[in-house]
């Protein structure tokens, strides 16, 4: 039984590699500027699928409300056929003065199949949309990740550290890599996005020794408009003592 069990787990593991469809590329970056925004989706398969797509706000299992359309939503895909999907912004509803960041989703239908006893996944892909308006320069946003301001922080006696990333431009800045040094002891840290004109608090699951006055090397990476990784951005911070903040900018 348990050797079955094993077996049937590993093959569910392995069925997302499986996908017919394939999405090209990691994030859609919509010049406001310009009328549209497009991706195209590749069936990589023998197999027809019918694909549907949609945008959310963040919220993984809704629907929201946006102020784009997509088009085609829904289509079919022939083996080795590719499509172009078009994002249209309708012109009004989002800040001019930063990012606006949606999700969209690629849902791979397949057809049913006319064997019995057969499990059939339909995969989802989901990528980041990045609505840049028109007043935005490009060349600022290939510079935004270098701007974010960091602190540390611990509330209580007890209290986890955390950080907090403070994202001071117009640009959403994604994290790839996060670490922190301290003490002698190196922890990797999850990465998240840092909204544009915001921040985000990111949880230290293992911080190093920490003691009032002592100074941490934190190094990060953010992925550009391309998909591609930085190199590393380093910041010293000092950590502050029981229930206040340091406040030191990257250098």
């Amino acid at each position: 039984m348990r050797l079955a069990l094993w077996a049937g787990a590993l093959c569910a593991a392995a069925l997302p590699a499986q996908a017919g469809i394939l999405v090209g590329g990691t994030r859609v970056v919509y010049d406001g500027a310009k009328r549209k925004a497009s991706i195209p989706v590749k069936n990589t398969s023998q197999t027809p699928y019918v694909v549907q797509v949609w945008l959310d706000d963040g919220s993984e299992n809704a629907r929201a409300k946006t102020p784009f359309a997509l088009t085609p939503p829904i289509f079919r895909l022939d083996p080795d056929k590719e499509n172009n999907v078009r994002i249209m912004y309708s012109g009004h509803g989002l800040p001019e003065d930063r990012e606006s960041v949606y999700w969209l989703n690629v849902q791979e239908i397949p057809p049913k199949s006319d064997k019995e006893n057969v499990l059939q996944i339909a995969v989802r892909t989901r990528i980041k949309l990045f609505y840049r308006p028109p007043a935005l320069a490009k060349e600022s946003a290939l510079k935004a990740g270098r701007e974010l301001q960091w602190q540390i922080v611990r509330e209580g006696e007890q209290g986890r550290p955390a950080l907090i990333a403070e994202n001071p431009t117009p640009f959403s800045v994604n994290l790839s890599e996060v670490k922190l040094e301290g003490a002698g002891k190196q922890t990797q840290i999850k990465a998240e996005m840092v909204p544009a004109k915001s921040s985000q608090r990111l949880e230290i699951q293992a911080p190093p020794p920490y003691n009032a006055g002592q100074r941490y090397t934190l190094s990060y990476r953010y992925i550009n408009d391309y998909g591609g990784v930085s190199d590393p951005v380093q910041a010293e911070i000092e950590a502050p003592a029981r229930g206040q903040a340091s406040n030191q900018p990257s250098i």
